[in-house]
């Protein structure tokens, strides 16, 4: 069987989307919110009724006050993030891997830029200090080390590198665009 030759376009645009479909995702350092209503609930699929795994664990510091689990995301899909290498605060990892919501879900962004896509030769949607878990309200996706945020104020996801998951301080050594 003989397979029809690409044409230049052709084999250019697919070297392209080889790279971007074989990384499968991200590896972004979060933790769960801490003002949450209870702890939210990991779930075996990225779907409402998926069964449940566990929950993700809260701590009541007595010098901090409520803390929440740490984290990496690995994947954001339908409202959800993968999860794995769950932590309670100060504590030792967990068992415990799935799906979360991904509002329920925040970091510190050491940056002064938000793009419109992951690639920062995109056109800057956002400039400022820093982004801190109050100012976006859900992640959107996320791909290698950038995460696509719903900041207030702007209509499409803003795209950022720079995360770290310190819910009691700054980013030490972490820099962003």
């Amino acid at each position: 069987m003989t397979l029809p030759r690409l044409s230049f376009v052709t084999a250019v645009l697919v070297s392209f989307a080889l790279p971007v479909a074989a990384e499968g995702g991200c590896n972004i350092p979060a933790f769960v919110r801490p003002n949450l209503p209870g702890a939210p609930v990991v779930v075996d699929a990225p779907a409402d009724g998926a069964a449940h795994l566990g929950a993700m664990p809260m701590v009541n510091d007595p010098e901090r006050g409520m803390m929440g689990a740490l984290a990496e995301v690995t994947a954001v899909k339908n409202g959800f993030a993968a999860v794995t290498g769950v932590k309670p605060w100060a504590g030792e990892p967990v068992a415990l891997e799935g799906w979360v919501m991904a509002r329920d879900l925040a970091f510190m962004v050491q940056t002064t830029k938000g793009f419109a896509g992951p690639d920062d030769a995109a056109v800057v949607l956002w400039s400022g200090e820093a982004i801190y878990p109050d100012m976006f309200a859900d992640i959107e996706g996320c791909q290698g080390e950038w995460v696509g945020l719903r900041l207030a104020g702007v209509a499409a996801p803003v795209w950022v590198r720079g995360v770290c998951a310190v819910q009691d301080g700054g980013c030490d050594g972490v820099l962003g665009d």
